[in-house]
């Protein structure tokens, strides 16, 4: 009986909207940049052999940035929350005309091996 209860609330909770495509721009930039080899006289316990092994690398590789651009805001809108997956802050700025938030993923094999970042994030806009 609980479970029909919550389920039933879960169900009836107002999702928030989501902004329309017209209001905001997203910009991918993909550079290759260096990758700085490890240090080889530092040893991290808390790592596992696997993940090192693409740290002592080293080299060229691609690296991922995204740009969230403001094209039109809401009178009720005034900052913007970046968070990621684990609900950790990347990132908050007062909105204002061509505000740019950038979010700095990492280097593509650390995303695809979901080593350095979570993947996900989520942009909240608070209203006042």
């Amino acid at each position: 009986m609980v479970n029909i209860i919550f389920s039933l609330l879960l169900f009836y909770q107002a999702l928030a909207p989501f902004k329309p495509a017209a209001e905001f721009e997203l910009k991918i930039n993909f550079t290759i940049e260096e990758r700085p080899a490890a240090d080889p006289y530092k040893k991290s316990y808390d790592v596992s052999a696997e993940d090192r092994s693409h740290k002592d690398k080293g080299g060229s590789l691609p690296y991922l940035k995204v740009q969230l651009t403001m094209l039109k805001i809401s009178d009720q809108e005034f900052r913007i929350r970046v968070i990621d997956i684990n609900g950790n802050l990347v990132s908050t700025k007062k909105i204002e005309p061509d505000v740019e938030v950038k979010i700095d993923w990492g280097f593509s094999e650390d995303i695809k091996d979901r080593i350095v970042t979570p993947g996900v994030y989520s942009a909240i806009f608070k209203q006042g």
